[in-house]
């Protein structure tokens, strides 16, 4: 059991980033069919806290790698903006951090729907 949960996160982080390989390689669509299934595997067999950090984990991991291009996309606005291209930057970050961290709520909703349907 304790050798599961070692494994639990990082097959959380693996399913996360086999989902957003095709954001980046379209041609790769095919392991999107199968990138959730380390994840549910980690769902079904782990008590509700590792289920919750696991799937807190992937929300926050792929939703980081689904909206990577906001950041350098709101800090290169800063010539149309009243303030400095430092300040831009630094609300960029603060506002992409602040999305991951409510679209990461919704895989954990989806984590717990699972973990308690399993």
């Amino acid at each position: 059991m304790a050798a599961i949960e070692k494994r639990a996160l990082p097959l959380a982080a693996l399913s996360a980033v086999c989902l957003a390989i095709p954001l980046f390689y379209p041609l790769a669509f095919p392991i999107a069919w199968f990138a959730l299934a380390p994840l549910l595997i980690v769902l079904q067999t782990q008590r509700w806290q590792i289920a919750f950090t696991a799937s807190a984990l992937f929300g926050f991991v792929f939703h980081g790698l689904a909206n990577y291009w906001l950041v350098p996309t709101i800090a290169n606005l800063a010539p149309y903006a009243d303030s400095t291209k430092q300040v831009m930057a630094v609300w960029a970050v603060i506002g992409f951090l602040a999305l991951l961290l409510w679209q990461g709520l919704f895989s954990v909703r989806f984590g717990r729907v699972v973990w308690w349907a399993g």
